[in-house]
């Protein structure tokens, strides 16, 4: 039932809002770092799996991102795909395709690519370490099919895809130019979709992030230093 449910996910994560809120202090010491003097790009590896094992929903993306001169908040676009053959989830739970089609299930298959501006407001930044908080609305395609057991074509629909999301994000940036970064959030289908149930629910996240604007200087900075006689 959705208030079971409810009440799981609020135990679950009741302890780790305790902890992090506990670590306010520390985070209040750490050393801060000063909004950047100019434009600071970076660039991010994105995966997004959601959390009920159930949802079989797992995306994975581009995002290409600014830190304006001065500001505490980041702007990009991200772009995500998904292709996705709900009988490999079945096969995983030990049932696989062939038993499915046999007892005559029908088998969806999804694909989905999408494209977002993002936001994310820069709630802590310190040297080594950075939380935010990310908001997403993009808009893409969808296509999702269902065949019968004798493969045989049930539904067959293209639709235009609005998602959204916001959650909250943590980065580690223990050198200069690569950084690791997770994060939990919602997301939702802001048209109705046949997979919506599939897609809608919480998410956490976990990238790979490379700080293009640092680089860029930096080689900069050591190609000017080697040029000097």
């Amino acid at each position: 039932m959705p208030y079971l449910y409810l009440l799981t996910t609020f135990r679950t994560w009741l302890p780790r809002l305790l902890l992090l809120a506990s670590a306010g202090p520390l985070l209040a010491q750490a050393q801060s770092v000063p909004p950047p003097t100019r434009w600071t790009p970076s660039l991010y590896f994105d995966n997004r799996n959601p959390f009920e094992q159930t949802a079989a929903v797992r995306v994975i993306g581009l995002n290409l991102g600014v830190v304006p001169p001065g500001k505490k908040y980041r702007i990009g676009i991200s772009g995500y795909t998904l292709r996705r053959n709900y009988g490999e989830y079945y096969a995983t739970k030990g049932r696989g395709r062939g038993q499915n089609q046999q007892a005559g299930m029908a088998m969806p298959d999804l694909s989905l690519l999408y494209f977002t501006p993002s936001f994310t407001y820069l709630l802590v930044r310190r040297r080594f370490f950075e939380v935010s908080i990310p908001l997403d609305v993009g808009i893409g395609r969808s296509h999702y099919t269902v065949t019968d057991a004798q493969d045989q074509l049930i539904t067959d629909t293209r639709d235009t895809f609005v998602p959204a999301e916001a959650g909250v994000g943590l980065l580690l940036k223990p050198t200069r130019w690569v950084g690791v970064s997770g994060g939990v959030g919602y997301r939702v289908s802001l048209t109705r979709e046949s997979f919506e149930n599939d897609f809608n629910g919480w998410y956490y996240c976990y990238r790979l992030n490379l700080f293009v604007g640092t680089i860029w200087a930096d080689l900069r900075r050591r190609s000017g230093r080697a040029a000097q006689p």
